[in-house]
Formats: structure tokens, C-alpha cells, sequence
């Protein structure tokens, strides 16, 4: 059975480079699309009506919400839900090397049924899970799990990250005043708010005089 341990190893650690490949792509973007709202939202503030800037600040912060929601989704959810079983995680290993796919995949569902009454030759279950377990260590984990949609990833946000700096550099003053105005509140609508409701009348009603009862 040593064989088949060897296989679940293999397999483990091909499932911790997918996911985390797949979290830091997930992260990348999510960073690359923070910048990107970072940088268009302040120049977008400067041209717009001074009415139409609470609507932008909302509609900034629902996109950065949407993009932290993606990053949970796709990063780190979906990742542990897909390969959380072995035969899942034997396929990604048949696509880098086609030649064990099957192999592979069989070795993974046979050994459950190695507990049980096997309806097929015992030995022969282990010499193939022993023949694969030598073959697997041809196949390096980072193959399976390549780095080129991770590499794609990170050059938007490093591209995004250089253009914003950048404009900072260039327009320093435009992209102060920009940020300035979406995050200063409408001043109508901070006195609004600061206004406190009175339930009592402001005006006082004055008293009756006396009426003068001396006739003499």
C-alpha cells in the first residue's frame, strides 16, 4: 500500500500548488482591479457635476465589493470545492501528462476497493499503483500547476501599479483634488444631517397681562 500512499502524496501536493495558484491569481486581479478604481475614480470626480459625485462614490464602493466577493469566489471557494477529492485532482494531472492520465485516474479509484473483496487481482493493483508511483515522480507538481495565468495576472497589476504611480507624478495636484472631492461629503447634505429635529415650538407664546381690576 505503500504505492498508493506514495500516489495520495503526490496528488496533496499537486492540490495545494492548484489552489494556491489559483488564489494568487484571484488576488492579483482583485489587486490590479482596487488600483485600477483607485486611479479612474478620482479623475472621473474631477469632470463630473458636483450632484453626480455621491452616485460615483456608491458605485466605487459596490465595485470594489463585487471585486473582494469575485476574490472569495474564484480564489478560494470554488478552488476548495473542485479538488477537494482525489480523482478531481487526477485529471488536472492527465491534462499536464496524457500518458497516465487513465492510469492515474485508476490507480485512485482501485485503492478504495482494495479494503473490500477486490473482483480483480490484488498483486496486480499493486503493481500498477507501484508502476505509477515510479512514473509520477517524473512529473513535477509545477507542471501540472503552471504559473503562466499567475504570471499574467501580476503584469496587469505591476502595469496598473506603474501607471498610477505615474500620474501621480505628473498630475499630483489633479489627483489630490480629485480624491479631496469623492471623499468630502456634499456640504447641503452634511447639514442636513446635522440638522437635529425639535419637537417643541421655537417660538414662545407670551403670557396674558392682567386685566386691571382697581375702578377707583
Amino acid at each position: 500500500m505503500e504505492s498508493f500512499e506514495a500516489i495520495r502524496a503526490y496528488l496533496a501536493a499537486v492540490r495545494r500548488r492548484l489552489r494556491r495558484r489559483d488564489g494568487l491569481r484571484a488576488l492579483f486581479y482583485l489587486l490590479a482591479g482596487l488600483a485600477g478604481l483607485a486611479l479612474a475614480g478620482p479623475i472621473v470626480a474631477i469632470v463630473v457635476p458636483t450632484a453626480t459625485v455621491p452616485f460615483l462614490r456608491t458605485l466605487l464602493l459596490v465595485l470594489s465589493g463585487a471585486g473582494v466577493l469575485a476574490f472569495l469566489v474564484a480564489g478560494i471557494v470554488l478552488p476548495r470545492l473542485s479538488l477537494r477529492r482525489d480523482p478531481e485532482v487526477a485529471r488536472h494531472v492527465g491534462v499536464a501528462a496524457p500518458k497516465l492520465a487513465s492510469d492515474v485516474l485508476s490507480a485512485v479509484e482501485l485503492e478504495p476497493e482494495l479494503a473490500l473483496a477486490p473482483r480483480f487481482s490484488r498483486d496486480l493493483a499493486l503493481a500498477l499503483a507501484a508502476d505509477i508511483a515510479i512514473r509520477l515522480d517524473m512529473v513535477d507538481p509545477a507542471r501540472v500547476a503552471p504559473a503562466k495565468t499567475v504570471q499574467r495576472s501580476a503584469l496587469w497589476l505591476a502595469g496598473l501599479g506603474v501607471a498610477t504611480a505615474a500620474i501621480w507624478l505628473v498630475f499630483p495636484g489633479t489627483m489630490r483634488a480629485g480624491w479631496m472631492r469623492l471623499l468630502a461629503y456634499d456640504a447641503s447634505e452634511a447639514a442636513e444631517n446635522a440638522a437635529t429635529p425639535v419637537s417643541e415650538p421655537l417660538v414662545l407664546e407670551t403670557p396674558p397681562r392682567p386685566h386691571n381690576t382697581d375702578h377707583s
